[in-house]
Parts: C-alpha cells; sequence; structure tokens
C-alpha cells in the first residue's frame, strides 16, 4: 500500500511538472508571438521614420541644386563672362543639410546633445575633413537615401541644362550660316576679346563639369573616399560623356 502511495504521489508530481513545462511553453510562445508583433510595429515606425527624414532633408539639399544649376545659363549666355576656372557657390551648400543630420544622429547615437548653433558648429570642425564618424556607420541609411535622391535629381536638372544649351547653339548655329556677313564680322571682332575664345555653351558645359566633380568630391569627403553609389556614378558619368 505504501509503495502504491509513493508511485501514485510520483506520477501526480510527473503530471504536475509537465502541466508547468507545457504552461511555460505556452506562455513563452504567446510572448514570442507578442515581440514578433511589436518588432514588425517598431521596424514598419523606423521605415516610415526613415522615409519621412529622409524627404525633407532630400528636399532641402536639392533646394540649392533647383536654384543654382539654371543660373549657369543665365551667368554665360551673351554676358561675355570668361571661361569658368571654379566651382559655382551653391555646390558647397548642397551637402550642409546633410552635414547637419548625421552630426545631429551621431550626437544621439553617443548620449550626447547639440543644444546650441555653437555646439554644432564645434562639432562640425571636429568632423571635417575626417569623414562623420559615428554619424558614418549610426547614419548610413540616411546618407544613401539622401544622396541617391540628389544625384538622381542633379542628373535630372543637368540634362535639362545642357539639352537647353544643345538647342540655343543649334539655333545660333543655324543663324551664322544664314547671315555670313555678320558671322564674319562677329568672328573678327570676338579675336579681339579672350572671353570669347570659348562659346557660352562651352562655357557652361565646363561649369557644370567643375561643379559636379566638386559635389562628387565633396561627398566622399563626407562619407569616405571609396563611397559607392549607383546615383553618384551615373552623376559623374553625366559630365564623362559630355567632355
Amino acid at each position: 500500500a505504501a509503495a502504491a502511495t509513493t508511485t501514485t504521489a510520483k506520477n501526480e508530481e510527473d503530471g504536475a511538472n509537465k502541466c508547468k513545462e507545457e504552461e511555460e511553453e505556452e506562455t513563452k510562445k504567446l510572448i514570442e508571438s507578442g515581440m514578433e508583433d511589436i518588432i514588425s510595429q517598431i521596424n514598419e515606425a523606423r521605415r516610415r521614420c526613415i522615409s519621412c527624414i529622409s524627404s525633407r532633408v532630400s528636399r532641402d539639399c536639392l533646394a540649392f541644386i533647383t536654384v543654382g544649376v539654371p543660373r549657369i545659363k543665365l551667368k554665360y549666355s551673351m554676358t561675355g563672362e570668361t571661361a569658368p576656372k571654379v566651382p559655382s557657390s551653391y555646390v558647397s551648400s548642397v551637402l550642409e543639410p546633410l552635414k547637419k543630420h548625421l552630426l545631429l544622429a551621431a550626437a544621439a547615437a553617443e548620449g550626447k546633445g547639440v543644444d546650441k548653433e555653437e555646439d554644432l558648429q564645434q562639432q562640425q570642425q571636429q568632423q571635417r575633413g575626417g569623414g562623420t564618424g559615428g554619424a558614418n556607420v549610426c547614419c548610413r541609411w540616411l546618407a544613401d537615401a539622401v544622396i541617391a535622391s540628389v544625384c538622381s535629381k542633379y542628373v535630372v536638372t543637368a540634362k535639362e541644362l545642357l539639352q537647353v544649351v544643345a538647342k540655343t547653339e543649334a539655333i545660333l548655329s543655324r543663324l551664322k550660316k544664314n547671315k555670313k556677313q555678320q558671322a564674319s564680322t562677329a568672328s573678327s571682332s570676338s579675336s579681339s576679346s579672350s572671353s570669347q575664345s570659348m562659346s557660352d555653351a562651352d562655357k557652361i558645359r565646363l561649369q557644370l563639369q567643375l561643379d559636379i566633380t566638386a559635389f562628387a568630391s565633396q561627398v566622399r569627403v563626407l562619407l569616405g573616399s571609396n563611397y559607392r553609389l549607383k546615383e553618384l556614378e551615373d552623376l559623374e558619368q553625366l559630365i564623362m560623356t559630355k567632355k
């Protein structure tokens, strides 16, 4: 009887342990399932946040391109300006919104704050010439998204300018053929001015080449000399084909 009682007690204990294990396993599955849902929601929120931030930063960067590139034509079309030797002033401003957000993101990732304009300027001076440090690791997604967007729009804007220049050049060429006497007079007068040794169209193309080369260089100073992105390569290819 004692042995039977002991066996019964052991069976009850084993049953209780098994029931407990099953309950723990079920609880674990419920927690994991709930965590998967939470993680999925966090990832979706992160994706939306990335899209929102990159769109805003891209817009701020593109503002300089959409204004600066068309001004190249205004600067050299029938103005007598000498051939360009340096990039346009707008180029140095294009990446400033991205630099600011990368520095802020790096500071946040390191648990630091940038509460004052002076703090931001100090961080920019520390990072200048050496990439973006922590931001280059923590916010590469932001850099890639913004650079891709900016380069794509830069290509479109540059192509539009080159198309306008080509059409204008073709019209002027036809006019010269129809007015040979005027072309001869213009040729003799232009020889006295060194600024006329290059056509306005060629000056515009040269300026665009200088601008895009400088922009690409600034991207690699910011993100590393080995930085590669298809949209950036497409932009550089555009001026290579126009040389």
